[in-house]
């Protein structure tokens, strides 16, 4: 709810945290830029993404209701996986990195009251760097740096 409400949300730590059940993280949600978590090398902040969407896959997440497998790969058409995610309260999240070496992954959702978000985009079409915090580098190896942008493609539903 933070970044989505046009916030920023810091936490303490790297992008992606995947949290055991009963951890939480250190984090705040700032009204913008200038508090002192967003100066901190000790956290990362949603607004050095420019993309919203984007900005959402940084979000911590628990493994006991997103399940253990963060990363998905397809090596052809016939590949299939099941995700659960289960008990999520207002404002949590869950963010999976779909990887398909043939054609674009596809995914169905068995459910209510679910809200989701995606970025589809070409490893060779988009702007990397190593690893690191900051608006020009990649929240990790072989993801597009912080400062790009995708397409809303409006409601798919």
């Amino acid at each position: 709810m933070c970044i989505t409400s046009g916030y920023n949300f810091c936490v303490q730590g790297q992008d992606g945290q995947v949290l055991e059940k009963g951890e939480k993280p250190v984090a705040t949600c700032c009204e913008d830029d200038t508090c002192v978590e967003a100066s901190s090398s000790n956290y990362t902040c949603s607004l050095t993404y420019s993309d919203m969407d984007y900005a959402l896959t940084f979000c911590p997440q628990k493994k006991d209701k997103c399940g253990s497998k963060q990363e998905i790969s397809f090596d052809d058409e016939e590949g299939s996986e099941s995700v659960e995610v289960k008990n999520l309260t207002r404002g949590e999240t869950c963010s999976y990195k779909m990887k398909s070496n043939c054609g674009s992954p596809a995914f169905k959702v068995n459910g209510t009251k679910v809200n989701i978000t995606y970025i589809e985009f070409e490893g060779s079409q988009v702007n990397k760097t190593m690893g690191g915090k900051g608006k020009g580098k990649s929240p990790k190896e072989g993801m597009p740096s912080r400062n790009s942008s995708f397409e809303d493609s409006g409601d798919q539903g």
